[in-house]
């Protein structure tokens, strides 16, 4: 009984419907409403969503989008990707705006490398084609892959191969890591602590020489 309850929007939430219907019309109701089709993943993709939108706050930055997978098919669906999310984050430097784009890949499963190997491919079509800035306005982009799992040692044993792979097939714009790590401090060190592993590199946050503000 001590488990947490979850809650999600279907054509059997009148109120809900009713509510977003009012503050977004209907293309906003139908982007919302749910299948409770893996919950555990659904809740890890929250879980990431809720440190970036607490993250950027506390460190004064701008989220002006985040897109879910429903939204991202049709704009890749012709480089066969479907990202559990997309967020930009928008800050100023020097004075002038700097825009960042991440799509986000959050992995429970223990799928097989040629999964993964085949997923790095199409990222590296995508961005280093210019099919990425021409379909998202930004040509800075990172590929975020985080592990979930309940075993600590698996979801590092996974980084490790992540990184193996990205290596090899030179797609440089990977980032690896997993969900324990990503939560265990401050909202703020999801973007600015080294807790993310890239190929060629080690250990690297996601915006280096960024400091938190005093």
């Amino acid at each position: 009984m001590n488990q947490p309850a979850v809650y999600l929007l279907s054509r059997r939430a009148p109120e809900g419907l009713r509510l977003l219907q009012e503050r977004g019309g209907q293309p906003l109701r139908t982007q919302q409403l749910t299948r409770l089709t893996g919950p555990d993943h659904l809740l890890a993709v929250n879980a990431v969503r809720v440190r970036v939108l607490r993250g950027v706050r506390d460190l004064g930055w701008e989220l002006p989008r985040w897109q879910s997978a429903e939204e991202l098919r049709p704009a890749l669906r012709a480089f066969r990707l479907i990202p559990d999310g997309y967020f930009q984050v928008r800050r100023q430097v020097g004075g002038e705006p700097r825009l960042a784009g991440f799509f986000l890949e959050v992995e429970r499963e223990s799928r097989s490398l040629a999964v993964l190997r085949a997923k790095l491919r199409r990222y590296g079509q995508l961005f280093y084609s210019g099919g990425y800035a021409q379909r998202f306005g930004s040509k800075a982009l990172r590929v975020l892959v985080v592990y979930a799992g309940e075993a600590r040692s698996l979801p590092a044993t996974r980084v490790a191969q992540g990184m193996v792979e990205a290596g090899r097939l030179g797609v440089t714009i990977a980032r690896f890591t997993d969900l324990v790590s990503l939560t265990g401090g401050s909202a703020a060190d999801l973007l600015l602590a080294p807790l993310w592993q890239a190929p060629g590199l080690g250990h690297v946050s996601l915006f280096p020489g960024e400091t938190r503000p005093a």
